[in-house]
């Protein structure tokens, strides 16, 4: 008799999970059912590249080598090399594209020294330069070769040996043998700071380890130094 009743029980126990088990099952395909309704049957062919960005790295590229028209990235270096002035800066180049008004506004111009189009140049984006010999140039696809480089404080790196000379607010760098309109006590004669790329120019170095980068002594009288920027890609 104990052994038929031990039967019995658990024979409803195994219809109890089995019945559960259905019930689970239809809700759990429910579920999916209504989640393939509400975003469609999966496509193993879609293309994400829209959702997350293109995956091709020459997107902001056109036909002519240059930045596209609605580029919005960082680059502040022309074709040639030469800094970008800021859009709302009129030294050394004047001009009326400024961010102040609403139609360049929109096409990116604000308080930055980025690569834009804001006028409909036929090549794609460019920009006013720091250079006051040259008014403009487009700026390439791909910076020039020797282009400064950035460092984990968006300045130039220490051992920089190039020769950009603009520090990160634009301003023009003091040849190192002067000493005017600041005077220092970093003599290009020494063999420290010869070693350090110090010398009869104005380039921007790094001969006593300042901890953020390369800089320089700057023309203006009215800021000794300043550290020298770089430009992001």
């Amino acid at each position: 008799m104990v052994h038929k009743v031990v039967y019995i029980l658990v024979c409803v126990a195994v219809a109890i999970a089995l019945i559960s088990g259905v019930i689970d099952s239809s809700s759990h395909d429910s579920e999916i059912d209504d989640f393939t309704d509400f975003f469609g049957p999966p496509d193993h062919n879609e293309d994400f590249t829209d959702f997350f960005g293109s995956s091709n790295s020459n997107s902001d590229c056109n036909e002519h080598g240059i930045l596209s028209t609605s580029y919005r990235g960082s680059m502040a270096v022309t074709q040639t090399g030469l800094q970008c002035q800021e859009w709302n800066m009129q030294f050394p180049q004047s001009h009326g594209l400024t961010p102040e008004k609403e139609t360049y506004a929109n096409k990116g111009i604000g308080y930055h020294n980025y690569c834009r189009n804001p006028d409909d140049e036929p090549n794609g984006a460019w920009c006013y330069t720091m250079d006051p010999k040259v008014r403009w140039e487009y700026c390439a696809c791909e910076p020039p070769s020797g282009t400064p480089g950035c460092n984990e404080y968006h300045h130039l790196y220490s051992e920089y040996a190039g020769k950009h000379n603009v520090t990160k607010s634009g301003k023009t760098c003091q040849n190192w043998s002067s000493k005017e309109p600041h005077g220092h006590g970093i003599d290009i004669e020494k063999p420290l700071y010869a070693k350090r790329g110090v010398g009869d120019h104005n380039y921007c170095r790094n001969p006593d380890d300042e901890p953020e980068g390369a800089w320089c002594f700057t023309t203006d009288p009215n800021t000794r130094m300043e550290y020298c920027e770089c430009y992001e890609i």
